[in-house]
């Protein structure tokens, strides 16, 4: 036991006189720098302190890089697509377009006497949380014949667009 006090009491006697001065000071400084206790923000503190609750913000939408819409790959394939257009007042107007060919199974189904007169379009609601806006409200969506054919082989990208009639 002796031996270590003698080890600290040398490490003590290692100090500089500077050092023991500014250790003293920290100590003082420490026990003796507050003594007054009061809340933030009441009228009896000499503290003079604001707060903001709203700031204030203007962004702008930077058009990034295209993101894969169709692939070939079954296994790759969306499961849904969105359509529609939606007016938010915070993040503003967004539109979401899809497109889409009808094609048949087989190649030649032998269809030489035969006259389409309508067709049926379907489009399921997702009844799911995968949704986004008013479900309640009306929805108007327009279809159009396509002017030029996809590629069943291809792979598109959002930046795609084609001809409509």
């Amino acid at each position: 036991m002796q031996v270590k006090l003698i080890r600290y009491m040398k490490s003590y006697r290692l100090m500089t006189p500077q050092g023991v001065i500014l250790l003293l000071a920290i100590i003082i400084l420490m026990t003796e720098a507050c003594t007054k206790t009061s809340s933030i923000g009441s009228p009896d503190t000499d503290l003079n302190i604001e707060s903001i609750d709203t700031i204030s913000m203007f962004t702008t939408t930077v058009k990034g890089s295209s993101v894969r819409t169709y692939t070939p790959v079954s296994n790759q394939q969306f499961p849904n697509y969105l359509v529609g257009r939606l007016d938010d007042p915070i993040f503003g107007n967004s539109t979401a377009i899809a497109y889409a060919q009808t094609r048949l199974l087989t190649a030649a189904p032998g269809f030489e006497r035969t006259t389409l007169d309508s067709v049926i379009l379907s489009l399921p609601y997702a009844t799911n949380d995968r949704h986004y806006g008013n479900t309640s409200g009306s929805q108007t969506i327009i279809v159009s014949r396509l002017s030029e054919d996809m590629d069943a082989a291809e792979e598109y990208y959002s930046t795609k667009r084609f001809a409509t009639a």
